[in-house]
């Protein structure tokens, strides 16, 4: 059973256990590619960030900066998304001071202007792109917003009984899924619906630490797992 092994509550496998719903569903789709890149550089930027907090190191901030910017660089000129949801976490987990966020911001942006710096002599072609308008399907928000509407609770309980870090942290992953909602529907394009799963599956994964019933979660887990499979093989045509 998943809840009896340490790391279902304490590693970051087990928020990819719960965002891998989201991956099967949507495997055959634009998201999936996307989706795991920005998990993996997310997943790090949040981890330099705790260490930010603990040791207040700014090197830790120029690693997420850099790392996000890289993102860019090398992987896809619409991560932009990255950028702005590794600064917010550093704003409400590593609590900085104001020279902190302008050394983020220098870092990003020195990264991104060395390469146009350089393109004259060395890289000819390259140049950015604006994000491409890439309409999320209607019926793609509902399995979302179930999850939303069930870990809100969550939220709740964490303000009530969590200390003030894990309070960040439960806010962080709130903001990261209304910030994904407003980007998807204000800008389009994949990243902002990417921002909303990846917000849910850290949602997910506090609700079900502190929800009693171990045993109906799984079984809700399984029977959404069997749902995004039949899915993605095409056995049912609807969300």
């Amino acid at each position: 059973m998943f809840f009896k092994d340490r790391w279902t509550f304490k590693g970051s496998q087990f928020r990819f256990l719960v965002a891998v719903l989201f991956v099967i569903l949507w495997s055959s789709e634009f998201v999936s590619h996307t989706f795991l890149v920005a998990a993996l550089v997310l997943e790090s930027n949040w981890q330099f960030t705790e260490n930010f907090r603990r040791r207040r190191n700014p090197v830790w901030i120029f690693h997420s900066a850099m790392l996000s910017a890289l993102t860019i660089i090398f992987f896809s000129h619409d991560a932009w998304f990255i950028g702005v949801a590794s600064l917010v976490a550093l704003i409400i987990v590593g609590k900085p001071q104001l020279a902190n966020i302008l050394q983020w911001i220098f870092g990003f942006g020195l990264v991104i202007i060395l390469p146009l710096l350089l393109s004259r002599n060395f890289f000819p072609d390259f140049q950015y792109r604006t994000p491409e308008i890439q309409e999320v399907p209607v019926e793609w928000w509902v399995v979302p917003a179930l999850f939303l509407l069930l870990t809100l609770n969550q939220f709740m309980i964490f303000y009530r009984k969590a200390d003030n870090l894990n309070k960040s942290r439960s806010l962080l992953a709130l903001i990261w899924t209304l910030l994904g909602v407003l980007f998807a529907f204000l800008i389009g394009g994949e990243g902002g619906f990417v921002l909303v799963l990846l917000g849910l599956s850290y949602q997910a994964s506090y609700a079900m630490y502190y929800f009693k019933q171990k045993g109906w979660v799984e079984i809700g887990f399984l029977l959404l797992m069997i749902y995004s499979v039949a899915y993605s093989f095409n056995y049912i045509e609807f969300l």
